[in-house]
């Protein structure tokens, strides 16, 4: 797995690339936690380039997700496929985290909260 942060305005952009696993994990988690030590206000991870995800790569955003919300931190998805946007469903996590197509819709929803 590949992880790229970036940022526009005041969102960091974590984009992902290949398989979010229990082999993975670790990994994300460190970066996410680097994000979580500042205090992040927004942050929007890009699974665009995500091809595989499971149980421990949703609780690793669960976990971001829970502790960005202890601080009033802001947590959206966005570029999720079709077999990616499945696996929330199916844990019903879609109703959990914002989910949005595209990153500029993403980047605009930011905007309003």
């Amino acid at each position: 797995m590949e992880i790229g942060i970036r940022e526009k305005g005041s969102v960091k952009i974590v984009d992902l690339k290949g398989e979010v696993d229990l082999y993975n994990s670790p990994s994300l988690r460190v970066e996410f936690n680097s994000l979580l030590k500042k205090k992040e206000k927004a942050i929007l991870i890009n699974l665009k380039q995500v091809s595989y995800i499971d149980s421990s790569g949703l609780a690793t955003f669960v976990e971001l997700l829970q502790k960005m919300s202890a601080y009033g931190g802001k947590l959206k998805l966005s570029g999720l496929g079709r077999s990616i946007r499945n696996v929330f469903e199916v844990s019903r996590l879609d109703g959990v985290f914002s989910i949005l197509d595209s990153e500029a819709g993403a980047l605009k929803s930011f905007e309003g909260a």
